[in-house]
């Protein structure tokens, strides 16, 4: 069930894609992705919302760019409190995101 949502391995990427930076602590296996289970919109919300809290937190770089599917920027939409748009596959939608720390 929706096996174009689970990831390739991480050594694949690393062969694939050299120059990409991979985390130290990025599975070599999708440990997320589960056999016949599909992600809800609630738990993707909340994953995007981890993800960026963590962008913000431990990312120095002034411009950081993602490229997605459509399900991960209807996503990103709802936890920045963007307008949801509906994007379809495929597409090309760009958002920029403005963060302030505040203390």
């Amino acid at each position: 069930m929706h096996t174009c949502d689970r990831r390739s391995p991480r050594a694949w990427i690393e062969k694939n894609h050299p120059a990409f930076l991979i985390d130290d602590g990025f599975t070599e296996e999708d440990t997320i992705w589960k056999p016949g289970v599909r992600e809800t919109y609630d738990e993707h919300v909340k994953r995007t919302t981890e993800l960026l809290d963590d962008i913000f937190e431990n990312e120095s770089s002034t411009f950081i760019s993602a490229t997605t599917h459509s399900g991960a920027i209807m996503s990103i939409f709802r936890v920045t409190g963007y307008q949801e748009i509906p994007v379809a596959a495929g597409a090309i939608f760009p958002l920029l995101v403005k963060a302030e720390r505040v203390i």
